[in-house]
Order: C-alpha cells, then structure tokens, then sequence
C-alpha cells in the first residue's frame, strides 16, 4: 500500500503540478486539523490526511488541457470533471488501497450538506464525516490559491465564504471547527511529513 501512494502522488506530479501542490496544502490542512481534534484517534487522523492527499487523485484520468483550461468547462468538459471521485476509487483500486474510510474521503468529498453535490447526491450526516472535513478544507484551499483560472482571495473572505456556505455546502459543526484554527498556520500551512506518514499507513493498513 504504501509504494500505491507514493506511485500515485509521483504521477500526479507530473501528470498535472497544480493538482499535485492543491493535494499536498490540502492534506497540510488536514494534518493541522487532525492534531487538535484527533490526536488520541491515531489510524482515524492517518485516514484523514492520507484520504485528502489522494482526494483528487482521480483527476490523473482527466485531460491536461481540461484540469488546466481558463475559461469555463464545456458540458462535456464538466461531465468529465466530475468523474475524478470514481476515477479516484478505480486508481485506488489498481494500486491495492481498500482501506474503506479512506475510499469514502476520495468519492464524496463533493457531496454537499444540503445534497446538491457529486457523485451521488448524498445530503447531511449520509456523507461520511472524513469526507465532510475533507471538502471544507479542499475549498478553503481552492479559495485561497492562485490558480490559471482565477485569482484567490484572502483568508479572511476565504473565512466568511466558508461561514456563508454552512449548512448549504458544508457541515456547519465543521465549519466552525476548522475557523477556530490559528490563521497563521492556514496562511502558511506546514508540509507534510510523507515518508513518515507512509511508514506509519505501513503498520495500519495491509
């Protein structure tokens, strides 16, 4: 399991960069989050932040030129887009992850509180909890960070949107836990520890 992660992250990497830095800082948001509210939940904090590291690994499925396109998505474009939840659980898959809260963290993280999400449409507490943090931090991320389509905003705004969108797009509870983290480590989020984090996916996960 632990060489399927790496493979993977390598391939996202040069597959598409943006993707692969949005991935990391995500899964740096995951970790700063996990150490306040997980830190006596070993395997559960491991399983949130490896499942938003490959959150978006589906999108090695999706073309370079549609991940990397400045205006907006053609139907089919977007169509296509929003497969990378199940694209992610076949990859997965092929590569030996099974472990399944981990699976749940890639194919519903678009899901949205108020059931006007992908893939399936789940609404409230059917979305698993990891997933329901995952997409808070995800968005926060897509938010704060330039990107070849758009500029990103501040953290402050990037805040309030996340309050907006509570009980509509996100688990309000969830919100409102993540706000409470110190903003300097959501304007300058720590990186990962990779290799630390696979050897210890080694020990829990066959």
């Amino acid at each position: 399991m632990r060489n399927g992660f790496q493979s993977l992250l390598t391939m996202l990497s040069k597959h598409d960069g943006d993707t692969y830095r949005h991935v990391m800082r995500v899964a740096g948001l995951a970790q700063i989050w996990a150490a306040s509210c997980m830190a006596d939940q070993p395997e559960k904090r491991l399983v949130f932040i490896l499942g938003c590291c490959m959150h978006d690994i589906g999108k090695l499925r999706i073309r370079g030129d549609i991940l990397r396109k400045r205006g907006k998505l053609e139907n089919d474009e977007w169509l296509e887009m929003k497969s990378h939840p199940s694209f992610g659980i076949e990859l997965l898959f092929e590569h030996q992850i099974m472990h399944h809260p981990l699976l749940e963290v890639v194919m519903y993280h678009h899901e949205r509180w108020d059931g006007k999400g992908y893939p399936v449409g789940l609404s409230g507490y059917e979305i698993p909890e990891l997933a329901r943090m995952c997409s808070i931090a995800d968005a926060f991320d897509a938010m704060t960070t330039d990107r070849v389509y758009k500029r990103g905003i501040s953290i402050d705004e990037a805040k309030r949107e996340l309050l907006a969108q509570a009980g509509a797009q996100f688990d309000e509870y969830y919100v409102k836990q993540f706000l409470e983290l110190p903003s300097g480590l959501l304007q300058h989020t720590p990186q990962i520890g990779l290799k630390g984090l696979l050897q210890e996916a080694s020990r829990y996960f066959q």
